[in-house]
């Protein structure tokens, strides 16, 4: 019986040592965090669906508390903080993305161009962006495009405007984004050419409860954009409407409900076809500036070819990828966030597509060490629910982002607790204000954080948490997150 019994403990032994692995490496201080966490762990609103959590200091790599930490969960938008740190650890943050303006056929000496002008994307997502301008300054591009036309003493074109945004190829937008997403602002998908953030604004004025949204305006004008407006008023105070549309196609139909009695109410679209809208604009732009264009102005698609030799005029660059970082994090502008993937997947690859982004996001931390087991990666916003990443996998990337030559880049982009961005109300009059840093995440019953913060004794601390398929409202779901961040500040 004895010899039974000692069998019996020394399999029980086996059994659960790898189990509880990690709790070893936790030491006994910290009870306060840990408690939080699991406090989570046991709230009834989790019950039926997932929480993730794992922090641990900088320095060290000392385990301060962990729950479920490598079940693969849907991140949100907190896929962003990934991306980006690829993105500064693959090119640096001081890297620039080029636009081209060329032509092909030759110019006559009487300043005529018999041939085509060229706008070539290299992929540049801040072209005319409402981040990084204001007003008239959004359209200063274009004064550089046209000075470069006029250098080459163009009087005339015998061609078109042509929009190239070859560079990527493959769908604008990723694998599992919704029908329902594609229409709107944040479903504007990346292109090799981009422009006005792929955005457009629909400005309404809406009389009483029930009648129907009068469209007033939209900007920037899309001459091929058709607009089913199905908007009716209503009691609510916010946004209710959707709009509805794929990425090529010119019709949009927006349907749903805005506020009544407003003069103004603007709402957000994706751009269909952002290329072939650059390529109107500069058009347009030149002949307001005197010079004739002879054929309408249009895209080129993935499968056509130009024989012709072209001949560049002006490379034009962007921001610093520093800068396009920031916003990026700052915003969640999840159009860029997928520029970015098709670029890393255009400079492992060759391909600029999804795809090829995704899986060299994977290869690229896989070789750093990382373990990458449940990783799922379908894009590079976090907008699709098919991605799939541990609070785990997500903490090392943050660690080890702090110990590269990137971090300030990438640190600086995270907003600050109580103060900037997405967490701008978060935590404040705790210790966590004006000291946590994270990236955040939102879709229906995902909630999720990753960042900085430093604790009591001023150590950096690096963590993720995620919930998935919560029974609370989102706002009680962040509430509930939240005194995890604070939890993590306050602790040693």
């Amino acid at each position: 019986m004895k010899q039974n019994l000692t069998v019996f403990l020394l399999f029980l032994f086996i059994n659960v040592s790898g189990q509880t692995e990690l709790k070893e490496e936790v030491k006994s201080k910290n009870n306060a965090l840990k408690m939080a966490v699991s406090k989570l762990a046991a709230d009834p609103a989790i019950q039926n669906g997932s929480f993730g959590f794992y922090a641990v200091k900088v320095e060290n790599m000392e385990v301060l508390a962990f729950h479920n930490p490598n079940q693969s969960l849907i991140p949100a938008s907190t896929m962003k903080a990934v991306t980006t740190a690829t993105a500064l650890m693959a090119f640096g943050s001081g890297h620039k993305f080029k636009t081209f303006i060329e032509y092909d056929g030759t110019i006559s000496p009487d300043s005529i161009l018999n041939g085509n002008l060229f706008i070539t994307g290299g992929g540049d997502p801040s072209l005319g962006s409402g981040f990084f301008y204001d007003g008239d300054a959004r359209y200063e591009f274009l004064n550089h495009w046209y000075d470069a036309v006029k250098k080459a003493g163009i009087k005339k074109v015998n061609g078109a405007v042509i929009a190239d945004s070859r560079i990527f190829s493959g769908e604008m937008v990723p694998e599992g984004w919704t029908w329902g997403d594609m229409g709107n602002y944040y479903g504007a998908g990346a292109s090799g050419l981009s422009i006005f953030d792929n955005l457009y604004e629909i400005e309404f004025s809406t009389g009483k409860v029930g009648e129907k949204a009068k469209v007033k305006n939209i900007k920037p004008a899309i001459p091929y954009l058709e607009l089913i407006n199905e908007v009716k008023s209503s009691n609510t105070t916010g946004d209710n409407s959707c709009i509805y549309g794929g990425p090529n196609t010119s019709q949009r139909i927006i349907r749903g409900h805005i506020p009544s009695g407003r003069s103004s109410f603007i709402v957000k679209g994706s751009i269909p076809d952002p290329p072939l809208l650059a390529a109107i604009t500069f058009s347009e732009f030149l002949t307001a500036k005197g010079i004739q264009i002879i054929e309408k102005p249009k895209s080129v698609s993935e499968n056509e070819k130009f024989t012709a030799k072209k001949r560049r005029l002006l490379e034009y660059s962007s921001p610093g990828l520093d800068s396009i970082v920031y916003w990026v994090n700052m915003k969640s502008l999840n159009p860029w966030a997928e520029t970015l993937t098709n670029h890393i997947g255009l400079a492992n690859t060759g391909t600029g597509d999804t795809p090829s982004g995704s899986k060299a996001v994977i290869n690229y931390w896989k070789a750093q060490g990382l373990d990458t087991k449940g990783m799922f990666i379908l894009d590079g916003s976090g907008l699709s629910r098919s991605n799939g990443i541990t609070a785990r996998q997500i903490t090392e990337i943050m660690a080890r982002m702090a110990g590269s030559g990137e971090f300030n880049a990438f640190y600086n982009s995270l907003p600050i607790a109580g103060r900037t961005g997405s967490i701008s109300g978060s935590c404040r009059g705790t210790a966590a204000e004006n000291n946590l840093r994270a990236k955040s995440g939102y879709l229906n019953r995902v909630r999720s954080y990753t960042g900085y913060v430093q604790n009591k004794k001023g150590e950096l601390v690096a963590f993720a948490m995620i919930i998935n398929n919560y029974t609370c409202t989102a706002a009680e779901g962040k509430s509930k997150l939240e005194k995890l961040m604070v939890a993590l500040a306050e602790s040693e």
